[in-house]
């Protein structure tokens, strides 16, 4: 898709920013292809969870449920910033302003600790 996608590469920002950008929309579109055919994906096999029982696979574990649950906007930005990404970065990927990205994780991190205390 990256090759597919170059030549609409405008050489704003930085080029790992269109990268995740482009990554995003992928998955956002095999999501949706995975809904149409009734297909389900579940993240623990995706990282290898499944056989794993420690106790940090287990808080693993319980992040992704909480993580799956949220909106796929806020599932795309605390992706994002759990991958070390700044604000700025994030913003650009997801194209909204740097503010926006800060109060939608603030908000995004009250409702999972929230949702992980219940």
């Amino acid at each position: 898709n990256l090759w597919k996608g170059f030549e609409g590469y405008e050489g704003k920002g930085k080029p790992s920013s269109w990268i995740y950008r482009v990554g995003l929309n992928t998955c956002i579109s095999f999501y949706r292809q995975q809904q149409r055919r009734g297909e389900h994906t579940s993240l623990d096999s995706l990282y290898g969870l499944e056989a794993e029982d420690s106790e940090t696979t287990k808080r693993l574990k319980e992040m992704y449920r909480l993580i799956a649950g949220l909106d796929k906007f806020e599932r795309a930005v605390i992706l994002l910033w759990l991958d070390e990404n700044s604000y700025e970065e994030i913003a650009e990927i997801v194209g909204v302003p740097r503010n926006t990205v800060a109060s939608k994780l603030k908000r995004i991190k009250d409702k999972l600790t929230k949702q992980a205390n219940s």
